[in-house]
């Protein structure tokens, strides 16, 4: 900030200075190359804009411009100056992200009734960024030119005096666009010429570069409206309006640019044709906002480089992976991501809040216990004759090996008879459905019932306690008719 202080004060004063030096004295030293290109780089011809170059970054260029008929005298109906050609050699130096500072050095070819080679003023450009430039949206900034008396006498290239050009600059910029406006004032000694007296001027000028190939080729055009400060547009001497068009290219560091126009009211320094080609190095041109986005194959808006699931739109507060549950957690770490869960579970949900995810609960809508997969333990009555129970005991198929998810049942059978020293005794009853034969069947229920006893007795129940029989098909509690009954008569 401290820098932008002194900037702004130098930039003061030396706009102070151009204002006070124009005096009133009358010369045939007037300069009519109105065509100033920017020797800031990454402006728009002489258009300025926010654009910066970073702190000690430089370049240097040149541009070849060629007018034709700038100069016309109508009181005395003739060409005064049929062809001008001027190289403006320049080069710039930026500081503190915050100020450029230009210089250009001119030669011209002026051909009237003669032909003469020439230096033109040497310009001095200083240009301080206020806020935005560089694609960073709206911009403001201000500029201060000075010309110096370097040309020869009476060539219609140089002003006599120094003379100096203040200017407020107003832009946009971003994804390779750029528009700007300027507002200026010149400041320069009087002129008399052809009779007519030329002064201070007032300019306003409009650029826009467009992108053909983001970074690398661009479309610009500018606008220059000049007028006597003090009578605007009240003389047609005074008055210009100027328009060029064309085309910049860049190169790594190297920008290549080719434009062409004229003037469409012809005051003193339009030409009827202006055409103009430039070439500038910079070892690291101004960004513009046009740097090539990085690589997103998913599109959500996270860099490849960045997103841990690049093939997968996603969200940057989970670095680019999805989550589409929306439960807070990323599907790449969700178990269960189409449903919404939460974390204890890895994205589960438990909805009978159990403790039991519901993807390993075989009743998720009813709380139970992880000992019978999420559901509530059996209901066991012990009776004067009996021991009743609500479950299943599951074989596997045509074959007496209890399947481990029966265990919990047969658990709390075992722990029900040690907790009820009372009975004395449990027979262990085993049954089929019809289907198959009949010795096959009875054979089955015996064995599936005598495993039940086994397993009884390996949880600790004493053996004498214990009996089994078989019955085969010959009880059943069911219509064997259906799969329904047949299910329910395959019982233990």
């Amino acid at each position: 900030m401290n820098n932008f202080k002194y900037i702004t004060g130098a930039l003061l004063a030396v706009a102070i200075f151009s204002w006070a030096m124009p005096l009133n004295a009358k010369t045939q030293d007037v300069n009519i190359n109105t065509f100033k290109p920017s020797v800031h780089g990454a402006d728009i011809l002489g258009v300025l804009t926010s654009n910066m170059p970073e702190h000690l970054n430089w370049g240097v260029g040149a541009f070849l411009t060629y007018s034709h008929k700038p100069l016309t005298s109508e009181a005395l109906n003739r060409v005064e100056v049929s062809n001008l050609f001027v190289t403006d050699f320049y080069g710039y130096l930026a500081l503190w992200d915050r100020l450029s500072i230009g210089l250009d050095l001119p030669l011209a070819v002026v051909k009237g009734q003669g032909t003469d080679f020439v230096f033109g003023d040497i310009r001095l450009g200083l240009k301080a960024r206020v806020i935005g430039g560089n694609g960073r949206g709206f911009g403001f900034s201000v500029a201060q030119d000075l010309t110096f008396p370097s040309a020869s006498k009476n060539v219609l290239v140089g002003d006599e005096l120094v003379s100096g050009t203040t200017s407020l600059i107003g832009d946009w910029s971003g994804h390779g666009w750029n528009v700007a406006i300027n507002f200026g004032l010149r400041f320069k000694k009087p002129v008399d010429l052809f009779g007519h007296n030329t002064s201070h001027q007032m300019l306003l000028a409009a650029g826009l570069s467009a992108p053909l190939i983001c970074g690398k080729l661009e479309a610009i055009g500018t606008m220059q409206v000049r007028t006597s400060l003090t009578k605007p547009f009240k003389s047609k001497y005074d008055n210009g309006l100027d328009l060029l068009g064309g085309l910049r290219g860049l190169a790594g560091p190297v920008g290549l640019t080719l434009v062409a126009g004229g003037g469409t009211l012809r005051g003193f320094g339009s030409p009827a044709f202006q055409i103009t080609a430039g070439v500038e190095y910079s070892p690291k041109p101004c960004e513009k906002g046009c740097k090539q986005p990085p690589p997103d194959r998913d599109g959500d808006g996270i860099p490849d480089d960045e997103d841990e699931c690049p093939d997968d739109p996603g969200l940057k507060e989970f670095n680019g992976c999805p989550d589409r549950d929306g439960d807070g957690i990323p599907d790449k770490d969700d178990a269960c991501p189409d449903e919404p869960g939460i974390k204890k579970f890895n994205g589960c949900p438990d909805r009978d809040g159990d403790g039991i995810p519901d993807k390993d609960d075989e009743c998720p809508d009813v709380p139970g216990v992880a000992e019978f997969k999420g559901c509530p333990p059996p209901k066991i009555t012990v009776t004067e004759k009996k021991i009743e129970f609500e479950g299943t005991v599951f074989f596997d198929f045509e074959q007496a090996t209890i399947k481990p998810e029966s265990f919990p049942l047969l658990n709390a059978l075992a722990k029900t008879m040690k907790e009820n020293p009372q009975i004395k005794k449990v027979r262990v009853d085993g049954h089929t459905d019809s289907v198959g034969a009949d010795d096959f069947n009875l054979n089955l229920s015996q064995r599936r019932a005598a495993a039940v006893v086994d397993y009884m007795i390996a949880q600790g129940v004493e053996a004498e306690r214990l009996a089994s029989e078989g019955f085969g098909k010959s009880k059943p509690i069911a219509d064997n008719a259906t799969e329904e009954g047949r299910a329910k008569n395959r019982r233990v």
